[in-house]
C-alpha cells in the first residue's frame, strides 16, 4: 500500500513538473508551419534587426532626436511597434516556409556553406553573444537565421542558375543588361563650401574655369582616352589638397614643408607608375578602369531602395548623352563631367557578374513565389510568445544591457 502511495505521490509530482515546464515553455516558439515549430529567438532577432533598422533611419533622417521617440511614429499608416512586429512574423513565417521548401527539394548546403556559416556565427557570437543572450536569442537561434540565408540562395538557384528548373539564358541577360544598364566615366568636382560669400564666388569661378578647360580638351578624346582627365583632375586635387594643407601649417619649420613637398612628389610618381603598369601585371585586374556600369532603371525609379534625387538626375543626364561625346553637368555642391558608350559592347559584363544580374533581372518574381508558398503554408502564430516578447521590451533590455556595458 505503502509503495502505491509512493508511486501515486511520485506521478503527481510528475505531472505537476510536465504542467511546469510545458508553462515556462510555452513561448520558446514564435509560431508552427505544418507542426514544425520556430524558434522565439528566430522571431526576436528579426524584430530586433527591423527596430534597428527603422529607428536609425528615423534618427539620421532627423525624424526623431532620441531613439525612443520612434516609438510614437508611424510606418505607412502603422504605429511603429506594430509595424516592427508584423514585419517580424512575416519574416520569420518565411524562415519557416524556406526552411521546408528547402527540403521538399531536397537540397543541400555545400561544405563550403557550411564552414561559412560557422565561422559567421562564431563571429557574430564572440562579439554579440552576451547581447543576443540578453535578449533572448540563443546560438542555434542565431546559426538557422545564418542557414536561412544560404538556403534561400539554394532555393533561387534551383530554378534560375545554370541548369535550373527556370534556367535564364545568356541571350536573355544581355538583353536585360543592354535594355536596363548604362556604362559611362566621371569625373566630380565639388564646388566652394565657403560661407563667405565673395570666397565662395571667387572659388566657383575658378572652379567652372578649370571645368570648361577640363571639357574643351575631352571633346578631342574617346570613351578610352577621357581616362586623361580622370588623372589631370586626380594630380590636380592631390596638389591642390597639398597646397591647402600647407597653408594651414605655415608656422610649421621649412624642413617640414620640404617634406610635405616630397611625400607630394612621391605621390604623384607612384601614381603615374601604376598607370604606366596597366599594360602588365594588372591589365587582368582592371581591364576596365574608371569605369562605372550601373543599374539605370533602378536608379531612377523613385520606388527603389537605391533612389536618390540628385543622382537620378544625373544618371539621367549620362543616359542622354551620346555616346563618346564628352559633356557635363552640375546641381548645387558639384559639377559632374562625363562621357558614356554602348554597354552593349561588354559582352563579358554578363559572365562576371550573373549571380547579380540574375537577383536584379528574377528577385521580385523569386519574391512573389515565395509569398505563394507562405500562403499555403498552415502558420499558427504563438501569440503568447508575440505578446512576451514585445518590441518595447527588445529595446528596453537592448537599452539596459548598453546602459550597463557604459557602467
Amino acid at each position: 500500500m505503502k509503495k502505491m502511495k509512493r508511486a501515486a505521490a511520485a506521478a503527481v509530482a510528475a505531472a505537476v513538473t510536465a504542467g511546469t515546464m510545458a508553462g515556462c515553455s510555452s513561448t520558446d516558439y514564435a509560431l508552427t508551419a505544418d507542426g514544425k515549430k520556430v524558434n522565439a529567438g528566430v522571431y526576436i532577432s528579426y524584430a530586433l534587426s527591423e527596430m534597428t533598422s527603422q529607428m536609425y533611419t528615423m534618427y539620421y533622417g532627423g525624424k526623431v532626436k532620441d531613439l525612443s521617440e520612434c516609438f510614437d511614429k508611424q510606418i505607412d499608416g502603422k504605429d511603429f511597434t506594430t509595424y516592427v512586429k508584423d514585419s517580424a512574423l512575416e519574416k520569420t513565417k518565411e524562415f519557416a516556409t524556406v526552411n521546408a521548401k528547402f527540403d521538399e527539394l531536397g537540397l543541400k548546403l555545400s561544405k563550403d556553406d557550411k564552414n561559412t556559416i560557422s565561422d559567421n556565427v562564431s563571429s557574430s557570437w564572440d562579439s554579440n553573444g552576451d547581447f543576443y543572450e540578453s535578449e533572448g536569442i540563443s546560438r542555434e537561434s542565431i546559426k538557422q537565421t545564418y542557414e536561412f540565408s544560404f538556403k534561400r540562395s539554394a532555393i533561387f538557384d534551383y530554378y534560375y542558375a545554370e541548369g535550373g528548373k527556370e534556367e535564364v539564358p545568356a541571350d536573355d541577360l544581355q538583353t536585360y543588361v543592354n535594355d536596363n544598364y548604362i556604362r559611362y566615366k566621371l569625373v566630380t568636382i565639388p564646388k566652394s563650401t565657403s560661407t563667405d560669400d565673395d570666397t565662395k564666388k571667387s572659388e566657383n569661378a575658378e572652379i567652372k574655369e578649370l571645368v570648361e578647360g577640363y571639357l574643351e580638351e575631352a571633346k578631342e578624346l574617346d570613351f578610352e582616352g577621357f581616362d586623361k582627365i580622370i588623372d589631370e583632375y586626380d594630380a590636380y586635387k592631390k596638389a591642390k589638397d597639398a597646397e591647402d594643407s600647407t597653408d594651414s601649417s605655415a608656422d610649421e619649420s621649412a624642413a617640414d614643408s620640404s617634406e610635405a613637398d616630397t611625400e607630394l612628389s612621391a605621390d604623384t610618381d607612384t601614381s603615374s607608375s601604376d598607370d604606366s603598369s596597366a599594360d602588365g601585371d594588372s591589365e587582368e585586374e582592371d581591364k576596365y578602369p574608371n569605369e562605372t556600369v550601373v543599374n539605370y532603371t533602378d536608379g531612377t525609379n523613385k520606388d527603389s531602395d537605391k533612389y536618390n534625387e540628385n543622382n537620378a538626375e544625373l544618371l539621367k543626364q549620362i543616359k542622354e548623352g551620346e555616346y563618346g561625346a564628352a559633356a557635363s553637368w552640375d546641381n548645387d555642391t558639384n559639377y559632374y563631367i562625363f562621357m558614356s558608350a554602348d554597354i552593349a559592347e561588354r559582352t563579358d559584363y554578363v559572365d562576371d557578374n550573373k549571380e547579380t544580374l540574375l537577383q536584379s533581372m528574377k528577385g521580385d518574381e523569386f519574391d512573389s513565389k515565395v509569398e505563394g508558398w507562405v500562403k499555403e503554408m498552415k502558420i499558427t502564430v504563438n501569440n503568447k510568445a508575440v505578446k512576451r516578447y514585445t518590441v518595447k521590451e527588445i529595446y528596453d533590455r537592448q537599452t539596459e544591457y548598453y546602459n550597463k556595458k557604459k557602467g
